[in-house]
């Protein structure tokens, strides 16, 4: 009897979250750089709003990707934005960064008003950022149907087997 279990690549099938973001802003790629230094395990997919998997997803999603006003967090096949989907998102950090989460039980409406607010003002407060090569290895044009079917996604958001 063979004991041994097939295993599985986490760098390839581990992937448990796609964060969508504005690759046009330094904040949103400072924000980029910062997860893929201080995420726990690496679980995260990366993908511009600016692309044609952010259009393919807004569709699916019913949501604009042209409207450049928030980050998407895609997890178990549910979209997150705003502050719900940063809030989600550091849940997956190392700590203290992970006690951030724990700010969704402030009321929505006053948190995606923060939100809102920082992302009005972003392209003036933060200076210029090129991520460069960090995370390219995760950095999606397109999802396979495996990365869709880890996203809890239908096969058909897939371009590549």
């Amino acid at each position: 009897m063979n004991s041994a279990r097939p295993t599985t690549s986490k760098r390839q099938y581990g992937w448990r979250q796609l964060v969508v973001f504005d690759a046009s802003c330094s904040l949103c790629r400072r924000s980029v750089a910062f997860l893929l230094r201080h995420e726990t395990s690496p679980q995260t997919l990366f993908a511009r709003l600016q692309s044609p998997l952010a259009e393919r997803l807004g569709t699916y999603f019913s949501v604009d990707p042209h409207q450049l006003e928030s980050v998407w967090l895609i997890r178990e096949g549910r979209l997150y934005m705003r502050s719900e989907a940063m809030l989600r998102i550091s849940e997956g950090l190392h700590s203290p960064w992970s006690n951030v989460s724990h700010l969704r039980y402030l009321p929505m409406p006053l948190r995606d008003g923060v939100y809102r607010i920082i992302g009005r003002y972003r392209r003036q407060w933060v200076p210029p950022y090129e991520l460069g090569s960090k995370g390219h290895d995760r950095m999606r044009e397109m999802l396979t149907v495996e990365e869709s079917r880890l996203l809890g996604l239908p096969q058909d958001i897939a371009d590549a087997p």
